[in-house]
């Protein structure tokens, strides 16, 4: 029993994603699962109970997955329901509405002219149809609609502040109302009062997790840089939470069960703050599972407590298993835990001094996990990865762990003494430039950026299964294995290599506004015809899913944003051999 909670969430694991491959199963069919491996648990020694747990995750998974909307909802010209999200962010405010009965369903509604007052909680009319999501589909990219009705979102729509109406309040969560909230927003006026500029939007970043405000080139200059994962609430932030709420308890004389307590609902405040995403909620139980075994004297493993962070999250939402933030967060953490450990035992006997191998070489290797973790997720799902990304993280990971607390101080000191706060404030500056300095440097380095194109389940598989094999080298099945994958994958890889031979191809695409068509030959050839509409991403988003770097030519029909817009959002990795623009409509 060991391994219990890592068997079991990969039982949960495997039940969800069957329950998307095998659409339909009748609850019948997985009640003959679960009984006959129920009365079998003695005989198997417990372990039929991990196929019930997998066929009741099957169940569980089908119940939780959202039924289509009633038709007759888009014919209203007015709706009401609970706001669920304030327009907290700087760009683009808009307000999220949970529907009342007799309807369900989530509407996202944007503000076109100012915030309205309406706050979480609020009961309000809105006087506005409601518009299904349509988002373009292309082949091999995400279907933004399908995405959001997993998160039980039902459309948009777009509103003045005088149709929307406050019926009443005190509705939703009270500890939400009362608690949550309030300290958010004041988290965000806090921030907008001492940091407004970029600055301010990367703070926002660093504390709650809140991307939407960080501008254009700096929002690319984190992904181009490979360290986007520090504006995604973590370990490393809830690490600082509890240690900022860990010496303030110990100063205050505060100890034994009651100073766990108190932290604890400090780390829970601040992950219902930055909304509960995957990664916040995984370091919360695994950072809560720590403390606990400093009362109760208990061994803390930290394999089974992110097992158990697993477990919790697909209990309420089975369908965070297919979302980017669960599997990288994931990756990332068990890369760390399981690769680090053993790089620290040889890290020991290196002949340098003990500063460098505590603070460069120890870091460095936790960096190089991370990203060997990540990075067949990253190929997936972004198509691109960035080599030098441990080394950005290497560097930037410091400055972060200085602003968090620093962060923290400004909004903690303000209430007591604005000036106080603003000097704290002004070093917090300097320190968020150095980091939005690094993101940039190393943003613009594209050599280092890596763009295979999209690569398939089979091979991220394939990568795991050597990594692991790769961590048990001392064992001779655990050897042998992996020889013998390696030498059968890159067979496999050099052959359809070698035998693949390029098609004629008409592949049009949907950029929402506009039109883009790109024609290929035998002989490699790339032509494209219009780039459809800019901001939406679907043409680079395209080539990068397939690899391609050269466009032979580009022909635009005429000069409208809707069909040359897309070039625009082409970055200088993908060359265009000649353009032809029309010069009348």
């Amino acid at each position: 029993m060991r391994y219990a909670a890592v068997r079991a969430l990969i039982a949960v694991g495997v039940g969800i994603t069957a329950s998307r491959l095998v659409a339909g199963v009748p609850w019948w069919g997985a009640l003959a699962l679960i009984v006959p491996a129920l009365a079998l648990v003695r005989l198997t020694r417990g372990k039929s109970l991990y196929l019930a747990l997998a066929a009741a995750a099957l169940l569980y998974a089908q119940a939780r997955v959202p039924v289509a909307p009633d038709p007759e909802l888009y014919q209203l010209n007015r709706f009401q329901g609970v706001v669920v999200e304030e327009p907290l962010s700087r760009t683009g405010p808009s307000v999220v509405v949970e529907l009342v009965r007799p309807w369900w369903g989530k509407v996202r509604v944007w503000l076109r002219d100012s915030s309205t007052a309406a706050r979480y909680g609020d009961l309000v009319k809105v006087k506005s149809s409601i518009r299904p999501f349509r988002f373009p589909r292309n082949p091999g990219l995400v279907d933004y609609g399908i995405l959001m009705s997993r998160r039980g979102f039902i459309g948009q729509t777009g509103v003045q502040e005088r149709q929307i109406t406050v019926l009443s309040s005190a509705h939703g969560r009270p500890w939400m109302r009362w608690l949550v909230m309030p300290c958010r927003r004041y988290v965000f006026q806090t921030i907008d009062r001492f940091l407004p500029g970029q600055e301010g939007a990367l703070l926002t970043g660093l504390l709650l997790g809140d991307k939407r405000g960080l501008p254009k080139d700096a929002h690319a200059a984190f992904a181009d840089s490979g360290v986007m994962h520090v504006l995604a609430v973590s370990g490393l932030h809830v690490g600082n939470v509890v240690g900022v709420v860990w010496l303030l308890l110990l100063l205050l004389r505060v100890r034994g069960w009651s100073r766990f307590g108190l932290t604890t609902l400090a780390v829970i405040l601040y992950v219902l703050m930055t909304g509960g995403r995957p990664a916040s909620f995984r370091a919360m139980v695994m950072v809560l599972a720590a403390l606990l075994s400093i009362p109760t004297q208990r061994r803390f493993t930290p394999v089974t407590s992110l097992s158990v962070a697993g477990l919790l999250l697909l209990g309420i939402d089975p369908q965070a298993l297919f979302t980017p933030g669960f599997q990288l967060s994931f990756a990332a953490t068990l890369a760390i835990l399981l690769v680090v450990p053993r790089i620290t035992v040889r890290v020991r006997y290196v002949r340098v001094g003990r500063w460098l191998r505590k603070h460069l070489l120890l870091a460095l290797a936790v960096s190089v996990a991370a990203f060997a973790g990540t990075a067949p997720l990253l190929l997936y799902h972004f198509f691109r990865v960035q080599a030098l990304a441990p080394v950005a993280s290497l560097l930037v990971v410091p400055f972060v762990g200085l602003a968090i607390p620093l962060g923290f101080l400004v909004v903690v000191v303000n209430p007591a003494s604005g000036f106080v706060a603003g000097i704290f404030a002004e070093s917090l500056g300097l320190v968020l430039g150095i980091i939005l300095w690094i993101a940039k440097f190393f943003g613009n380095q594209d050599w280092a950026i890596l763009e295979p194109g999209r690569v398939g389940w089979l091979f991220i598989v394939w990568v795991y299964g050597l990594g692991l094999l790769a961590l048990n080298w001392k064992r001779s099945w655990a050897r042998t294995g992996f020889r013998l994958g390696l030498a059968v994958g890159l067979n496999v890889v050099v052959w359809q290599a070698a035998l693949a031979r390029p098609e004629t191809r008409a592949v049009f695409l949907d950029p929402d506004r506009g039109d883009a068509v790109l024609l290929e030959d035998t002989l490699g050839r790339r032509v494209l015809v219009d780039a459809g509409i800019d901001k939406k991403r679907v043409l680079r988003d395209y080539l990068r899913s397939r690899g391609i770097h050269c466009l032979d030519i580009a022909v635009i029909t005429h000069p409208d944003l809707d069909h040359y817009g897309g070039l625009l959002d082409l970055d200088d990795r993908c060359r265009i051999g000649r353009l032809v623009v029309s010069s009348t409509k």
